[in-house]
């Protein structure tokens, strides 16, 4: 198994995936001082779902409905996997569970990035490798990737098995 790259693979993946997560963050910024009264980035992209995966991350799922306005409501329709990893780095960085799980967001969409770019290599020349790259980083569904969801988790581990099936290391 050969995850190494070369310095400039390296350089090109940390700049590409690092101003993708500046752009989203400052258009997102733009849109809180223009149009919705300057609330935080992590208000603005911690919407929906993400609360449900708050409250897993900090309080487990629940024993019964309570949420929304007639009481019907649980956590329950969330798969495990997110909260949980996103529990441990709380409980071992000492965060909040919504940094936590921005840095999961982040950290997954980063690692599923760099096999993607090790198994594109295998099938593509370099520019064609790079733009799927850029493609995906500046993708305005990339959104998704940077927000506490499960997306960005789900892409690194379809990429895993992508990338290690390719390399015939069917255990892995």
């Amino acid at each position: 198994m050969n995850l190494f790259l070369s310095k400039k693979e390296w350089l090109f993946l940390l700049i590409t995936l690092s101003v993708s997560r500046i752009f989203t963050v400052g258009f997102i910024e733009l849109i809180s001082i223009n149009f919705v009264g300057g609330k935080s980035v992590f208000d603005l992209l911690c919407q929906w779902d993400c609360g449900w995966y708050l409250s897993i991350i900090q309080n487990g799922y629940d024993i019964r409905p309570h949420a929304h306005d007639a009481g019907d409501a649980a956590n329950w329709a969330f798969f495990p996997l997110f909260p949980m990893l996103s529990r441990w780095i709380v409980d071992i960085f000492m965060i909040g569970a919504v940094e936590s799980a921005f840095f999961l967001s982040t950290i997954s969409f980063f690692c599923g990035c760099i096999l993607l770019f090790k198994y594109l290599k295998t099938l593509f020349d370099e520019n064609t490798t790079k733009f799927i790259i850029l493609a995906i980083a500046f993708s305005p569904l990339n959104l998704y990737f940077s927000v506490p969801y499960t997306e960005a988790v789900y892409f690194f581990l379809m990429v895993s098995v992508i990338y290690f099936c390719n390399e015939r290391k069917w255990l892995i």
